[in-house]
């Protein structure tokens, strides 16, 4: 009987102890999730809060002066500006002068070369200076010549002659040739341009020619001579024909 009596106090003991974690661990995990709301809430309040006095600023702040951006009708830009110390005397385009903004009255063509010669003068000693011409209009296929930077003392004149060649494959559209004259610390003066470039009626590029064989042919034996033709005129071409040959064998 005593055997039984502390077997079932033990039992009695073990019971309580599991009674008692688990209420205890019931009321920490309770504890737990009340902390982890309070949390929450208080976070939400304190963003809100922001959000309010951000929103606050923005409406009821004083007026932030923003920078004035350039304009496409200032000085510098349209080329009158004298910000850098070159004086331009003249623009010619394959002995033309030209006015600034002024379309160019001649009208080119597909690999025709553009003569362009630039006469400055020196207002007072500046350094590296050098003209950049190119022909906008064209992404494929950018036009773009630079000169060599060079120095120069008050009254110094130079004459800076470019050389810009219009491929065969520009469309035949108008186009802006544009000049510009920079120093060493950046400041431009930039000058532009319209011009037109006009298009051949007929005009044809071959561009590859393969033979087969390649470098020997028996005598007695044909070849074959294999062209990629482009039509780089502005009408549509049919029935064209080519022939080759070879004039020191009387062969075509």
């Amino acid at each position: 009987m005593g055997g039984c009596r502390n077997i079932r106090d033990d039992y009695e003991t073990i019971i309580n102890n599991q009674i008692h974690d688990n209420y205890w661990g019931e009321e920490t995990m309770n504890q737990k999730g009340k902390l982890g709301i309070v949390y929450t809430f208080v976070m939400l309040l304190l963003l809100v809060l922001s959000s309010i006095s951000a929103f606050a600023v923005r409406v009821e702040g004083p007026p932030v002066d923003l920078p004035d951006l350039p304009r496409l009708d200032d000085e510098d830009l349209r080329g009158t500006g004298n910000d850098i110390p070159i004086k331009v005397l003249y623009v010619k385009v394959n002995g033309d002068k030209l006015e600034n903004g002024r379309p160019i009255r001649e009208v080119f063509e597909r690999s025709e070369v553009l003569d362009l010669d630039v006469k400055i003068e020196a207002t007072e000693d500046v350094r590296d200076v050098s003209v950049q011409a190119w022909i906008a209009g064209d992404d494929n296929f950018p036009i773009n010549v630079v000169s060599r930077a060079r120095d120069y003392e008050q009254n110094d004149t130079d004459s800076i002659n470019l050389r810009l060649e219009i491929p065969n494959i520009s469309d035949q559209d108008h186009y802006q040739l544009h000049v510009l004259i920079a120093s060493r610390d950046t400041r431009v003066i930039q000058y532009s341009y319209p011009i037109r470039v006009q298009g051949q009626d007929h005009a044809f590029r071959i561009r590859d020619v393969i033979l087969f064989p390649s470098e020997q042919v028996l005598a007695g034996r044909a070849f074959t001579v294999l062209a990629r033709i482009e039509n780089l005129g502005q009408d549509t071409e049919e029935g064209i024909r080519f022939t080759a040959s070879i004039p020191q064998l009387g062969v075509r």
